[in-house]
C-alpha cells in the first residue's frame, strides 16, 4: 500500500476530521443568514475550517514521529521526500473535495454565478494548500502533540480574528490590519472579500499570490526541518 492511500485510509478513520471537513461546512451552507448580506459570515467560516481541517490532517505527522511508524517506513525503499509528499497531497484530497460540494450546494441554493464560483473554488484551494504547508511546518516545531494543539488553538484563534474570519478585516485599526497581512488568513478573507464586493480584480490576484507565497515559505521551511 502506498503513503498516500494510506494516509486518505486513515483520514477516514479520524473522526475528527470527518467532523471538520464533511459535516460542519455542510451544515453552514445549509443556514440561509450566513451567506447573505455585505458581510456574509459564511464564507469566511468555510476558509476558518480549511484552516482547522488541515492541522487536524497535518497532526498524523506528530504520530508517525512519537509512535516510530516513521521508522518502519522509512526502512522500505522509500525517501524522505516522497513520504512528505504523498502526505500532503493526502491532506489536501479531502479539502479540495469539500471545497468543490460546497461551492456547488452554495451555487444551487443562493444563485452563485459560475464566474464568481470557480474564482472562489480557486481562492479556496489555494488557502487550503497554504493551510496544509502552514500546518506541516507547525507540527515540525513540536515534539509533543498536545503542545502543539494548544498552541496552535492560540494562532488559529488569533489569526482568525486579526485575519478576518470572525469580523469584517474593513473595521479593524490599520495596525491589526497590518498585523493581519503577517498570515495567510488575512489574505484569504481579502482575496474572498475583493471577489464578493468587486469581483475578479487585481486585489483577488493579490490575494492569491500572497497566499502561494506563504505556500512556498512554510513548505521550504518546513523541509529543512528533521522529523525523525
Amino acid at each position: 500500500m502506498s503513503i498516500f492511500k494510506f494516509a486518505l485510509l486513515r483520514n477516514a478513520r479520524n473522526r475528527t476530521a470527518i467532523m471538520v471537513i464533511c459535516v460542519f461546512p455542510l451544515l453552514l451552507v445549509f443556514i440561509p443568514p450566513l451567506w447573505t448580506g455585505e458581510w456574509a459570515q459564511g464564507f469566511y467560516l468555510i476558509a476558518l475550517q480549511i484552516m482547522v481541517g488541515s492541522f487536524i490532517l497535518a497532526r498524523s505527522i506528530i504520530d508517525d514521529r512519537l509512535d516510530k511508524t516513521i521508522y518502519r517506513i522509512l526502512a522500505a525503499p522509500i525517501s524522505m521526500y516522497n513520504y512528505l509528499i504523498q502526505n500532503l497531497l493526502a491532506y489536501l484530497l479531502p479539502l479540495l473535495v469539500q471545497i468543490i460540494v460546497i461551492v456547488i450546494i452554495g451555487a444551487m441554493l443562493y444563485g452563485w454565478g459560475l464566474g464568481f464560483s470557480l474564482a472562489l473554488i480557486l481562492c479556496y484551494t489555494i488557502f487550503a494548500v497554504t493551510s496544509v504547508s502552514m500546518s506541516f511546518a507547525w507540527s515540525c516545531l513540536f515534539q509533543n502533540k498536545y503542545s502543539n494543539f494548544s498552541a496552535f488553538v492560540i494562532l488559529a484563534t488569533f489569526a482568525g480574528f486579526i485575519g478576518g474570519f470572525w469580523v469584517p478585516i474593513s473595521l479593524l485599526p490599520d495596525s491589526m490590519r497590518f498585523l493581519g497581512m503577517l498570515f495567510p488568513a488575512y489574505w484569504a478573507s481579502n482575496g474572498i472579500y475583493s471577489l464578493g464586493a468587486y469581483g475578479v480584480t487585481w486585489e483577488y490576484w493579490l490575494s492569491l499570490i500572497a497566499m502561494l507565497l506563504f505556500s512556498a515559505v512554510y513548505l521550504l521551511y518546513g523541509g529543512k526541518r528533521r522529523i525523525i
